[in-house]
C-alpha cells in the first residue's frame, strides 16, 4: 500500500509551523495500516518538538495548541469505502448464511426424520440412496444460497445507508462472487448433510454443528477482518480460501489464476464430502444408531 504525505510551511504559525497531508486509499489495507502508523509518528514527533521549545521557552505545552495541522485525504471517495466495507463484511455474513440457512433444513430432513420415524420409509421406496442424499443436497443448497443472497441484499442496503454508494462495484466482480460462493455453499451443505444422518436427533444435530459454525466464525473474522492476506495457492485452503478470493474479487485484486485454486478446492472438498454422505446413507448402523 502506497501512502503520500504532503508537508507545507506555514510561516505564520512560527518555527514549528507545518501543514501535513496524508493521501492513501481507503480499499488497500496496507495503505490504511501504514497511514495509521505514519499519523501517530507524525504526532508524537512534532508534539515532542513542541513541547521541548516551549519548555525552554518556560511555558507550560498544555496551554498552547501545537502549530501544525494534519489532515487524512482518502483517494478511495465514497465508493471506495462502499468497496472495503463490502470486501471486509461480506466474505463473512456470506458463508455465515450458508451455513445458518443449511443447518436449519439439513437437520430437518436428515435427524428429524429419523425423530419422526419416517426415514425407513423413504429408504423402502424405489430411490437409489444416492438419490435421496442427492435429493436432500439439492434442497439444503437451494435454501443455503437463497439465504445468502437475501444476507448479500440486505448488507448493501445497510452500507448504502450509510452513505456509501456501491456504483465502484464492478458487475464481473459480483459474477466471479457467485460463482465462487456456489461451489462453497455445496461444500458446506455436504457437511450439514453428513452431520445430520449421523446424529440422532435434531438437538444432536445442532450441537455437533455448533463448532463447525464457530470455526466459520473464526475463519471468516481473521481472513476478512484480519491484517494477513492469503493469496496464490493459499486460497486453495478450504472455507478461507474462497472467502479471501470472495474479499479480492470486490476489491479488484483477484487473478484468474487465483480463481481456479478456490474453486478447485471448494469442488473437490464438496465431491469428497457428497461421497461420505451416500457411504453413511448405505450404513444401516449410521442410520438407525439408537
Amino acid at each position: 500500500g502506497e501512502v503520500l504525505l504532503f508537508v507545507r510551511r506555514v510561516p505564520a504559525r512560527g518555527e514549528l509551523g507545518y501543514a501535513l497531508t496524508l493521501y492513501y486509499d481507503a480499499t488497500d489495507q496496507k495503505a490504511q495500516a501504514g497511514a495509521a502508523k505514519l499519523k501517530a509518528f507524525l504526532s508524537e514527533y512534532f508534539q515532542g518538538l513542541a513541547r521541548e521549545r516551549l519548555a525552554a521557552m518556560g511555558m507550560d505545552p498544555e496551554e498552547l495548541t501545537p502549530p501544525f495541522t494534519l489532515e487524512e485525504v482518502d483517494l478511495g471517495g465514497k465508493e471506495g469505502l462502499a468497496r472495503v466495507l463490502l470486501s471486509q463484511l461480506l466474505p463473512y455474513f456470506l458463508v455465515l448464511s450458508i451455513l445458518t440457512g443449511a443447518m436449519g433444513l439439513g437437520a430437518e430432513i436428515t435427524a428429524g426424520e429419523k425423530e419422526r420415524g419416517t426415514l425407513a420409509t423413504l429408504l423402502s421406496s424405489r430411490l437409489s440412496r444416492e438419490e435421496i442424499v442427492l435429493g436432500k443436497f439439492m434442497a439444503v443448497l437451494a435454501v443455503s444460497l437463497v439465504t445468502a443472497v437475501l444476507s448479500a441484499v440486505g448488507l448493501s442496503l445497510g452500507i448504502r445507508s450509510f452513505g456509501a454508494g456501491l456504483g465502484g462495484v464492478p458487475v464481473a466482480s459480483v459474477a466471479w462472487v457467485l460463482v465462487l460462493l456456489i461451489p462453497l455453499a455445496m461444500a458446506l451443505s455436504a457437511v450439514v448433510i453428513i452431520v445430520g444422518s449421523f446424529a440422532r436427533t435434531q438437538k444432536e444435530a445442532s450441537a455437533y454443528l455448533l463448532p463447525v459454525t464457530m470455526l466459520v466464525i473464526v475463519l471468516g473474522i481473521s481472513t476478512t477482518m484480519g491484517g494477513g492476506e492469503l493469496g496464490g495457492a493459499k486460497l486453495a485452503i478450504p472455507i478461507a480460501g474462497p472467502m479471501a478470493a470472495i474479499k479480492r474479487t470486490l476489491v479488484g485484486c483477484l487473478a484468474v489464476q487465483e480463481v481456479a485454486w478456490a474453486l478447485l478446492s471448494s469442488l473437490f472438498l464438496a465431491g469428497l464430502l457428497l461421497w461420505l454422505a451416500v457411504r453413511l446413507f448405505r450404513s444401516e448402523k449410521v442410520l438407525f444408531r439408537i
